[in-house]
């Protein structure tokens, strides 16, 4: 009798030792780590995401759920616990037994242009024994750019030559024919005289010299983000963004330095996004990079200031000016032209829809400033 007393005793006594145990130690020896597979990514790439979960003591997780949240933007593809509202929020569930470690990849689709950061995950742990529910974050560190992907540069065929006359131009009147300075491979827009012929003879590919020159010559875009009416495509704000980067690619395969100028602020420091002007291989990863990181959603500052700015540092002996933007109004166009009465020439390049206007530049064509107009089709 007495045994059959001790029984369910016994039995209440390891339920709650279980749970008092399992309060204790549910966490102990669970480390999470996320981390993106491929990076940098273009938008419109698919990456993966990797969730390494470890289980380093005797205690299993029968049901351990991995909570995480990230901006808009990035497309998780067969993963059924997602939901999105002001943030992506995913949770994913697992079952780990002792000194276990678990690798699951969740595929991504890039969706949007953007910088996708994962700082926590949320660990929800359930007892096997009773409903009791435990909590616990962990700190993450792992991020992703989306770079803004370049639009085909048959689009921007007639200015890019434009451009690329204008800075070779400019170039010339300044370039040292008589120091040089190296070889690289042949680009389009490259001077017939400037061709290395042995160079070209040895290697079966065309190979120009490259000189010295006493004044560098640069190209400045100037990237206005605000909105071009009260209703529109705001895809078109991200064409500006792409014919930024789609430009500043282009020019430094040519060794053309670039700067970028915009009014767009930096998600992360708050600061407007500018670059002063570079030809490098890393320069351009950090022109994309700050691209990357431009958000729409805060107050821009004004372009106009943005213009003034230029106008003062009277840099335009060997400063080419490129203007990127789909907003039209009377004062941003008032603006280019002051710009272009100092310059002598600008280039405006303008995304719009096809059911769009184009802009009537007659009456801020004044003191002889030139402004050359090209409509960008949004598709």
């Amino acid at each position: 009798m007495l045994k059959i007393i001790l029984i369910p005793v016994v039995l209440i006594m390891l339920y709650y030792l279980e749970g008092f145990i399992f309060s204790k130690k549910w966490h102990k020896g669970l480390e999470v780590d996320l981390s993106f597979d491929k990076r940098p990514v273009v938008e419109g790439d698919y990456t993966y995401l990797s969730e390494e979960i470890t289980n380093a003591k005797i205690i299993p997780l029968h049901i351990l759920q991995v909570r995480f949240q990230t901006a808009n933007g990035l497309g998780f593809i067969d993963t059924p616990n997602v939901s999105v509202s002001d943030r992506t929020n995913v949770s994913d569930v697992f079952s780990m037994m002792p000194y276990e470690k678990v690798t699951r990849q969740l595929k991504i689709e890039c969706e949007k242009r953007g910088y996708y950061d994962i700082q926590s995950t949320s660990l929800v742990a359930h007892d096997l024994f009773s409903s009791s529910i435990h909590y616990e974050n962990q700190n993450q560190n792992t991020c992703l750019y989306v770079y803004p992907r370049q639009i085909a540069l048959s689009k921007l065929e007639i200015p890019f030559e434009m451009i690329m006359g204008d800075v070779l131009t400019r170039k010339n009147l300044y370039e040292d024919n008589f120091t040089f300075r190296g070889i690289r491979e042949y680009v389009r827009g490259d001077t017939l005289n400037s061709i290395n012929w042995k160079a070209t003879a040895r290697t079966g590919d065309l190979k120009v010299n490259l000189r010295e020159n006493t004044s560098s010559q640069k190209v400045m875009l100037l990237v206005n983000l605000e909105e071009p009416a009260f209703l529109f495509d705001e895809d078109l704000i991200e064409d500006c963004i792409r014919v930024c980067v789609t430009l500043a690619n282009e020019f430094i395969k040519r060794q053309v330095p670039v700067g970028i100028r915009t009014n767009g602020k930096d998600l992360i420091t708050g600061d407007i996004v500018e670059m002063e002007a570079g030809a490098s291989r890393g320069h351009i990863q950090n022109c994309n990079r700050a691209l990357a990181r431009i958000d729409l959603k805060m107050d821009k500052s004004s372009f106009i200031d943005v213009v003034e700015r230029e106008i003062a540092d009277k840099g335009y002996e060997d400063t080419t000016y490129v203007v990127i933007s789909t907003s039209q109004r009377d004062e941003f166009q008032e603006a280019i032209a002051r710009l272009s009465d100092n310059t002598g020439h600008i280039t405006w390049l303008c995304p719009l829809t096809r059911s769009m206007e184009d802009a009537r530049l007659d009456k801020f064509a004044v003191n002889g400033s030139k402004i050359d107009y090209y409509r960008i089709v949004h598709e």
